[in-house]
């Protein structure tokens, strides 16, 4: 018997039983699915249409200290220059539902400018995409770009947007994931509740020194 080499053979495996597979309806669909499935490997951030609203930060939840470039230029992060509510804004501009929440954020913000601070966060994308969106739909909160996602994975953050709050001594207080109306007048008296109840009790398993 004729004995063949390894590539030999893995060539034949695929000229006679791979090739004609994959030309069948459920070749097809397997080889999709392989795609689909390593692609959220990959790339496992969803965009999340679904209004959640705001609910309690977990407990114990210490948000990791980060500095980013910023889109209108130097660095920007935490901690803040000054005590102030903050709310940490994670979105990118191929996720639909970020895009369309980027309006409402943006009156937000000024609505409370000089109370609360908003830092949103780009994840995973380029300056010139950032800047071109931003272009499109202005706004005046900073922007800062996590490019490499090192901030969005220390967050553990798995779905965009998501919006976490953090009260003047940087404990998570409220978090949101889906898209948000910021103009709700629901939303509006959970941020106002939660800053002015203690959050001490609420963030108590989270005594350590914010890591950096």
């Amino acid at each position: 018997m004729k004995r063949i080499s390894a590539p030999e053979f893995r060539g034949k495996i695929c000229r006679y039983l791979v090739f004609p597979f994959l030309k069948t309806g459920a070749g097809i669909l397997l080889l999709c699915l392989s795609v689909f499935v390593g692609r959220q490997s990959a790339d496992h951030l969803l965009a999340a249409e679904v209004q959640h609203g705001f609910v309690h930060a977990p407990w114990g939840f210490c948000p990791k200290m980060f500095t980013l470039p910023a889109l209108g230029g130097g660095e920007r992060g935490l901690p803040l220059d000054e005590d102030r509510p903050v709310v940490i804004h994670f979105f990118a501009t191929w996720c639909e539902p970020c895009k369309a929440e980027i309006g409402g954020l943006e009156k937000f913000y000024r609505a409370h400018k000089g109370k609360l601070e908003v830092l949103a966060v780009s994840v995973g994308e380029v300056r010139a995409r950032v800047q071109d969106f931003f272009k499109q739909t202005p706004a005046t909160f900073p922007v800062l770009l996590d490019a490499d996602r090192a901030v969005t994975k220390a967050w553990s953050i798995e779905t965009l947007p998501t919006s976490i709050l953090l009260d003047t001594k940087l404990r998570p207080v409220l978090a949101a994931t889906g898209e948000l109306d910021w103009a709700n007048a629901d939303n509006a008296i959970d941020i106002d509740n939660a800053l002015k109840a203690d959050s001490i009790s609420r963030s108590a398993e989270c005594t350590k020194e914010h890591p950096q």
